[in-house]
């Protein structure tokens, strides 16, 4: 099970990974911290303002250990290309640079998935009478 030492531990080993690809001093900034948060929709944040690398608490207690690997790396490729660059392919360059070595588990996203209190429930009703569950959003869109 993930623990917060094991999100430690990851984040350590992701950072050294990450720096042997790309040296430090080719950053747009430098993470300073780990800390945990219990954001509705985001597995991980970047804030290049103060330097923390935010890793969503919902990975405790679970086997999500990819996905975490994955989440960690995502975070850190922010804080190597600028978060101005968003989801950009400068960004996506780097993320797979970092991630070559390895591949998410869809499994181990239902797992995070379910923990998840979403507001509202998406649900398909198709004309031939079948019901398909679609999934969890935390807000309606405007159609």
């Amino acid at each position: 099970m993930i623990t917060f030492e094991y999100i430690e531990q990851e984040y350590n080993k992701a950072l050294e990974h990450a720096y042997g690809l790309i040296p430090s001093r080719n950053w747009s900034s430098l993470p300073t911290s780990l800390v945990l948060t219990d954001s509705p929709r985001r597995l991980g944040i970047a804030d290049e303002r103060t330097g923390e690398v935010s890793i969503n608490t919902r990975y405790q207690n679970t086997t999500a250990y990819t996905s975490l690997r994955n989440t960690i790396f995502h975070e850190l490729a922010h804080f190597c290309v600028g978060t101005h660059n968003n989801h950009n392919k400068v960004f996506k360059r780097v993320l797979s640079r970092f991630t070559a070595h390895f591949e998410v588990d869809k499994n181990e996203l239902q797992q995070l998935i379910k923990q998840v209190d979403f507001k509202w429930h998406v649900v398909a009703h198709l004309e031939n009478g079948d019901v398909h569950e679609i999934g969890g959003v935390h807000r309606k869109t405007k159609i």
